[in-house]
């Protein structure tokens, strides 16, 4: 992606395409691993999904990971499954 940074709801809008990238939550509660893949993927992509419960381990919270993608700019994606089992789409932007 070249010129300025683009909000994934702009880019929806105005993008013949977006582009998206998938990042399980690091095992560790610290957010260098999960920043460095970041900092690998910001000008590339328009968001990233962060997936929830990645191997059935014990992970970083999504909501803590798409905290730490928005503050490095990219708009997160992530579903979190409540513990009632119902299925919730968020989207942080």
């Amino acid at each position: 992606m070249t010129g300025e940074f683009k909000s994934l709801k702009q880019a929806l809008q105005s993008e013949p395409f977006v582009i998206t990238a998938e990042i399980p939550p690091p095992v560790s509660a610290g957010p260098f691993e999960l920043e460095s893949k970041i900092d690998l993927l910001k000008g590339s992509v328009h968001a990233i999904n962060v997936t929830d419960n990645a191997g059935a381990n014990a992970h970083m919270s999504s909501l803590a990971a798409a905290s730490i993608v928005l503050n490095k700019g990219i708009d997160p994606i992530f579903k979190s499954h409540a513990e009632t089992g119902i299925d919730w789409l968020y989207k942080v932007i």
